[in-house]
Formats: C-alpha cells, structure tokens, sequence
C-alpha cells in the first residue's frame, strides 16, 4: 500500500466557511502560538479556508500545497496577501526551519492508511516550533461538525495531547454525530472495542441523563458532567457560533486498536 494518495486524484474541494469552528478554537485558545505565524496544510482547488483564516488573524501564513497546479492557483489568488504558498508535500517532507506556532491539517489524512498516520504527524510537527500546536483531522462538507487532533510538538516528537469536538448546532446535537468524523487513525476506534468506544459510551451517558432538547444545552450540560479531562469553550462574540468539547485525557489520546501502528510517542 502506498503511503500517501496519488497526488492527481486528491480531490481537494473545500468552501468558505468550512474551518470557520477550528478557527474559532485557535481564537479561544491558541492564541499565543497563532501568533508566531500560522501553517496551513492543504489549499485546495480554492483558497477560501485560507482567505477565511487572514480575515482574523494578524501574523504571517505560510501555506503548503502538494499539488502544482493549484499551488499555483493560490499564489494567484493570494497575492497582496502575508502569505507565503509553498508546493510541497509536509506529511513526507519535513520543514528544517519550524516557521509557525500552529499548523492547521483539515480533511487532508482521510485517504491515508492508519499506519501512515504516525509518520504524518511527525512530518507535520517538524513545522512549528517547539511546544507549538498541530491541528489535524476531519469535519463535514459545510463544516458544521467536526473532529481533530492537538498535537503538541517536544522533542520527542509529537504528543497526542487533546480531541477536540466542534459544533455549530445546526443539525442539532447528539455525540454519535461526531464518531464519523474522527481523525483518520480514530475512525474506525469508536465500534466494536475500539480505544474511542469507552469514550463514546461516556459521552452518550452524560449526554442522555442530561438532556432538555435543546442541542446547544445538551452540549453544554454534557460536557459540564464529564469530568476534569473535559474543558468546554463556547464560540460567543465571535463570526461563528459553536461550542467545542476538548478531551484531554490523563495518558494521552489514545492509540487505534483495529490495524498496523508504527509506534512512536
């Protein structure tokens, strides 16, 4: 099996707003490193997601994309804007130089094979700087809902620190609409004994002996009930509205069960 798609199949469709709830998170709690400069992973055929993040953030971007034509395709579109549009592939080539606090991977590992996925994470890490913060994972087409992992870089390489789990509520809320859009290596965890399942199990209790009707107080009162290795941020005074649920578990996210792992912190 190879260890990345072939570049001309990537689909690479993305719209505006997508990554609208991932930025509202590195707003609430990432700002800091946000402001060492921003990596963003995957451009697309349009740079929507990327336009979207300047409209808020105030430092440079560096954005990386494997494909030529839309590498190209960006440097259009993005000209008189602080970005600098690299073509490169950063899940299998490594950055000698960290040039950000943050890195932002969206939708971009979900071909990739899970043993792949540890090799990946390394390869983003090398992007940011030391104790900086890698975001990868999944979300729907519009974005409404979506799932990631904060990697948090050391020098032994990348920490699986947190999942975080965001919402706008528009297609109301019940935790099982979330397992779906587990980061890659996570997918398939949330069934049949999986490492996510006693996770899920947790959650859907919290959230069904607390439930009113009402997605975004369900939301909360949830996460509320969970425990310390939960921290709840809702999106207010922000563009978009939401809540995450970030799970930062004692030892660590865990690790998948169902496949090949190439081991690694």
């Amino acid at each position: 099996m190879k260890a990345t798609p072939d570049v001309g199949r990537l689909r690479g469709k993305t719209c505006a707003g997508r990554l609208g709830l991932w930025d509202a998170l590195c707003q609430a709690l990432f700002a800091d490193e946000c402001a060492l400069g921003v990596v963003d992973v995957g451009i697309g055929e349009r740079a929507d997601t990327t336009l979207d993040l300047l409209d808020w953030l105030d430092a440079p971007v560096t954005a990386l994309e494997v494909h030529p034509r839309r590498a190209e395709l960006a440097r259009q579109t993005l000209a008189g804007h602080p970005v600098r549009v690299l073509e490169v592939d950063p899940l299998t080539t490594a950055s000698r130089h960290p040039v950000g606090g943050l890195l932002r991977c969206a939708n971009v590992l979900r071909q990739y094979p899970v043993a792949g996925v540890d090799r990946a994470h390394l390869g983003l890490s090398a992007w940011v700087h030391e104790g900086g913060v890698v975001l990868e994972g999944s979300c729907d087409k519009a974005g409404h809902v979506g799932a990631f992992h904060i990697l948090r870089r050391s020098g032994s390489g990348p920490i699986r620190e947190a999942l975080a789990f965001v919402t706008d509520f528009e297609r109301g809320f019940a935790p099982i609409q979330l397992r779906d859009h587990l980061p890659r290596d996570l997918r398939r965890e949330a069934r049949d004994g999986g490492c996510m399942t006693v996770w899920f199990d947790r959650w859907t209790d919290a959230w069904q002996s607390t439930r009113t009707g009402s997605p975004r107080a369900d939301f909360v009162a949830a996460a509320q009930l969970l425990g310390d290795d939960v921290q709840l941020v809702v999106f207010e005074g922000l563009e978009r509205s939401g809540a995450a649920l970030v799970w930062r578990p004692l030892d660590g996210v865990p690790r998948p069960t169902k496949g090949p792992w190439s081991g690694g912190q």
